[in-house]
Order: C-alpha cells, then sequence, then structure tokens
C-alpha cells in the first residue's frame, strides 16, 4: 500500500497465502516521455523514480504507529524459455562486500524489505555468452505461517521476451502486488492469468495499488559493469541477503507446485507477437495460485 492511501485493508489482506498474484509489466524505450498518473488521485511513488527510493519511503512508511522493521521476504527468480527446463544462473551480491553467490535458477533467497538489489542472470542457453544485470526493489511483505516464508516466496519471472528487449536497449519494468480479491472483478478469479494493456505513461506502482498491495519492482535493461575499476555501487548498495535453509527443492516451490500451469499460461499470453517495433505497452497480469 502506498503512502497516503490508508490501511483499512491490511488486516484482510495479510490472508495472502489465499490471494492470487499479479503483475504489471512495461517495456519502454529509453527516451519515452514520463507523464502524469491518471485518475484525479495523487500517487507519490512512481516506478519512474529513482531506483531504490519507493522502497525506502514504503518501508519508513508503514501503518500508522507501527515501528519498521528489518524483514527478509522470501524472493524466487524464475528464467522462463532462456534454455532447457528454463535453466540458467543467478549471482547474487550480497552484504557491503558485494559477496558474488551464484546459484542455479529457479533461485530463492530473502531480501529486506525496504531495500533495492542488484542481481546477474547468465549462462542461458538460448542466450550463449550473456549476461544481464537487472534490479529487485522490495516494497512489501507476505505474512505465511511460521516457518514456512520459503514456502511461499514472491516469484520473479525473467522471461526470454524479457532479455530481447533489454538487448535491444529497451527497460523492462515490472511491479508484482498482491492482489485484492474484490477488485480483481470477473476472470481473474477462475483463470491463471489475464492480460489488460496500459498507457507506457502509466504509473506503474499507482495501477497496482489501485487493484493490490504492491510487493516489489523488477528492473531490466541492458547496463552491463564497467570493464575496468567497478563501482561497489554497480551491484547494489550493499543490504544483506538471507540464504534458505537446505531443504527438498518441493518446499521452496511451493507455489509453483500448487498452479503447474501457471508458467506456461503466463508466457502465452506475454508472447513476442503482442510487441511490435516501436510500440510501447504495459501489461497487467493477474493469476490464481
Amino acid at each position: 500500500m502506498l503512502p497516503g492511501r490508508t490501511r483499512t485493508r491490511s488486516n484482510f489482506r495479510r490472508m495472502v497465502l489465499f490471494i492470487p498474484l499479479g503483475l504489471l509489466l512495461a517495456w519502454v524505450p529509453p527516451a519515452t516521455a514520463q507523464g502524469p498518473s491518471s485518475g484525479g488521485v495523487y500517487h507519490p511513488l512512481d516506478t519512474k523514480m529513482t531506483p531504490g527510493l519507493a522502497g525506502r519511503w514504503a518501508a519508513q512508511l508503514g501503518p500508522a504507529g507501527a515501528v519498521p522493521l528489518r524483514y527478509f521476504q522470501p524472493v524466487e527468480v524464475r528464467l522462463v524459455q532462456t534454455g532447457p527446463a528454463g535453466g540458467g544462473r543467478v549471482t547474487w551480491f550480497d552484504g557491503p562486500a558485494r559477496r558474488a553467490v551464484p546459484v542455479a535458477a529457479p533461485a530463492a533467497v530473502g531480501l529486506l524489505v525496504g531495500e533495492i538489489y542488484r542481481l546477474q542472470i547468465s549462462d542461458m542457453a538460448a542466450f550463449p555468452g550473456v549476461s544481464l544485470y537487472p534490479t529487485i526493489e522490495i516494497l512489501d511483505r507476505l505474512h505465511p505461517p511460521a516457518g514456512r516464508r520459503y514456502q511461499f516466496p514472491v516469484p520473479v519471472e525473467l522471461t526470454d521476451e524479457d532479455i530481447r528487449l533489454a538487448l535491444q536497449g529497451h527497460l523492462v519494468t515490472r511491479v508484482v502486488f498482491l492482489e485484492e480479491p474484490r477488485l480483481s472483478g470477473g476472470t481473474e478469479t477462475t483463470t491463471p492469468t489475464m492480460v489488460r494493456d496500459r498507457s507506457p505513461e502509466a504509473n506503474l506502482l499507482a495501477e497496482a495499488d489501485r487493484v493490490g498491495r504492491p510487493m516489489l519492482v523488477v528492473r531490466l535493461g541492458g547496463r552491463l559493469p564497467p570493464v575496468r575499476n567497478v563501482p561497489g555501487m554497480f551491484f547494489g548498495n550493499g543490504a544483506l541477503i538471507e540464504f534458505p535453509p537446505k531443504t527438498p527443492p518441493a518446499s521452496v516451490s511451493r507455489i509453483r507446485a500448487a498452479d503447474p500451469d501457471f508458467a506456461g499460461q503466463n508466457r502465452r499470453r506475454r508472447s513476442t507477437d503482442r510487441v511490435q517495433p516501436g510500440q510501447n505497452i504495459v501489461r497487467i497480469t493477474g493469476g490464481n495460485r
């Protein structure tokens, strides 16, 4: 929930294990204009703001009277259609030393609410020799049963389409949100995914806040570290990462196991034939888990 909005729905939304997660997606050219948000309501946060600012504000301006807590929200990065079985590698940069920790995708870790992280995706069979460095900005947290956080990570899917757009010089921006079932309407509560087009000038955080609770922002572009004298800040601000306890894979992929068709349905809904050269779109994807 963004600053300036009441928190009357917070208790209801904490039943998150039974509420669908949604996705806002935008791909825009680097020079796309930044128009005002629509709807006549002022939203102080926007995905076009300086990366990291929305997360800091969201972490500091929680429910009235609440003390901001340092919480590691589990997030699972999935590489979709990037090779056999979606194979690839995700490298996290942990702590002030930016210690590189490579893991095979899908990769689940705990990221602090209010922080922004850079990661590397590489070793993708469909993109030999390609390494990209997306960022993930954590805005809010889920409320799973005690001791079961890593059974319900927030999913972040990076697809072959996203990677191709990034390599073409576009910036792909996504907002993953916890969907409010009373506002989802129609088929979103009965089908795995639904796509609705939005203008690229739209405020994605405002759109997500209108239909749910924004959880995180993902940005994927073509930016690469310099060959020499790489500044430490390129790999994030040095925030700590929590690595999950070693458990059987099934316990880390509870959301995916509960809905095995979601990834395939989502890929079909966001196929490259919907994107034309020079066409700018923002898409909202909602799904049941």
